[in-house]
């Protein structure tokens, strides 16, 4: 392997012209999880982190709302969470989605709990709308989670961690939204991911 003779090429995104949004959509802070219900996204992590009540010490209960959108196995598994411990006020669950700007226009934060995975292309999305993004540590998009601010990657076992996340991102919210967008523009772009094989092809030709 030669590093000189390699080239990374990011996945890139159509932002159809999408421009930055620099604040939240209204006064319920509305935190969404996209993906399939199954195990390893982990989205059921959310239900018990609400469990402890100190997670309401920092945010108040009226002021915050979690959309899960996804279909898979566990729906009804969470569905029947959801009503045990009377979070339907502050826990919704949506499927069939078809269209995933309408996620990412309602959304404020998006929430990665996943236990592994790629890149994650919902992560690129909510970048693209601006959205900051909150992860799981050691997942494809951590280190590019990272740069925009080390206190996005969290352990998403912790409710603490959890807490101190949401809670920081909503203290610097317009910083965030702007970092989240400008890294989709210069990492994530189509444009940026056509011009590289642009470039590839032309050295190809040239050599």
């Amino acid at each position: 392997f030669d590093p000189k003779k390699s080239c990374i090429i990011e996945y890139g995104l159509n932002s159809n012209n999408r421009k930055l949004v620099s604040k939240k959509n209204k006064k319920i802070i509305n935190i969404v999880m996209v993906g399939r219900l199954i195990s390893w996204k982990n989205h059921s992590i959310i239900i018990e982190h609400l469990k402890d009540l100190n997670f309401f010490n920092f945010i108040k209960r009226n002021h915050i709302k979690f959309t899960i959108y996804g279909d898979g196995p566990l729906y009804n598994q969470y569905i029947n969470k959801i009503k045990k411990f009377n979070f339907d006020d502050l826990i919704s669950l949506k499927r069939n989605v078809t269209n995933t700007n309408d996620i990412y226009d309602q959304a404020d934060i998006l929430l990665h709990p996943s236990l592994f995975e790629g890149y994650g292309l919902v992560a690129i999305e909510a970048m693209s709308f601006s959205k900051p993004v909150i992860c799981n540590i050691g997942l494809g998009m951590s280190s590019s989670i990272e740069k925009i601010s080390k206190y996005l990657v969290i352990d998403i076992n912790s409710s603490e961690s959890l807490t101190n996340a949401i809670v920081y991102t909503l203290k610097n919210y317009f910083l965030l939204s702007k970092k989240s967008y400008n890294y989709f523009i210069n990492n994530h772009s189509i444009k940026l991911m056509a011009q590289k094989y642009k470039n590839i092809y032309e050295k190809i030709e040239n050599n």
